[in-house]
């Protein structure tokens, strides 16, 4: 008898402690809550929802404020998974707010966090055939990840395509002449080192000589200044005596010509009767001896 009691007890713990956990349970993922306390909305991702089950966690900044009522797939954009999140009132949520996906630890538990709550925006709208307002979706840390690696692997497969046509046998080729030619021009600066120093010591000489020059160049420049000043009067007073030189050649042009033209006129006279003398002497040459003027015929004479 005292054993039948012993079992019933026992039965009877079992069964009272199942029923606790399973209460326990509903609880802490919200069934037992007041459902006039929670507000239900959508969220639609094209993300994977892996790792999200009915029930996790919904948390604003990381504090729980509820949770996920269910998924399911949009029947109208199989593209798009819908979650429906039962999250408390008193949650701040606005058209601004954004639902993300949030992968905690090794476990592979995920949940939906919500950020971004604008309290000059107004509540989530609830577009026409939609059940619940609906939350905006963002990008996943897993997904920028993702498509960070993926770009990063696109661009790492683009340098190496670069760095293949780089080391195309034309380019090997063109760097291995272009050692050569390196290695001789320093062979050559090697055996010609002398040289180049006599070289080096010749500019050094030209440098400190064009110093020397470039320090004289004042000086110059102003004896050049100088003799510039003197030539300029030089030639004032070359165009003062050209002045002068012009007055007096009109002055001489204005008296000395006309008495010119005279004495010029008398010459011409002169030399006229010079010449009708001459040509009476070739006639008659004993004009020489009786003159020009001719005395009258006596008797007898013709």
């Amino acid at each position: 008898m005292g054993s039948r009691v012993s079992y019933t007890l026992v039965g009877l713990f079992v069964v009272v402690l199942a029923v606790g956990l399973v209460a326990a349970a509903l609880w802490f993922s919200g069934g037992l809550q007041d459902a006039a306390s929670l507000q239900y909305y959508s969220v639609y991702t094209t993300e994977s929802v892996a790792g999200v089950n009915t029930g996790a966690r919904v948390t604003y900044k990381g504090v729980h404020v509820g949770r996920v009522a269910d998924i399911a797939i949009d029947r109208r954009n199989p593209k798009r998974i819908q979650l429906v999140l039962a999250i408390e009132q008193s949650t701040p949520v606005s058209a601004a707010t954004v639902a993300t996906l949030q992968l905690h630890g090794l476990t592979g538990a995920t949940s939906v966090e919500l950020s971004g709550y604008d309290p000059s925006a107004p509540p989530p709208a609830t577009p026409v055939g939609e059940p619940y307002p609906v939350i905006q979706s963002g990008k996943s840390l897993l997904t920028q990840v993702d498509k960070a690696i993926t770009q990063g692997i696109g661009t790492l497969n683009q340098i190496a395509e670069q760095v293949n046509a780089l080391l195309s046998e034309h380019n090997r080729q063109a760097l291995t002449d272009i050692l050569s030619n390196l290695a001789r021009l320093t062979g050559t600066l090697a055996s010609n080192s002398e040289n180049i120093d006599q070289i080096l010591a010749h500019v050094q000489e030209i440098t400190q000589n064009t110093a020397q020059i470039t320090a004289r160049l004042p000086k110059s420049l102003e004896k050049l200044d100088r003799l510039s000043q003197k030539l300029s009067q030089t030639a004032e007073s070359l165009t003062a005596l050209g002045h002068s030189g012009q007055t007096a050649l009109n002055q001489m042009l204005r008296t000395t010509l006309p008495k010119l033209d005279a004495l010029f006129a008398e010459i011409r006279q002169t030399a006229s009767h010079i010449d009708r003398l001459v040509q009476e002497i070739e006639r008659d040459p004993a004009v020489l001896l009786r003159g020009t003027n001719r005395r009258a015929a006596g008797p007898g004479e013709e």
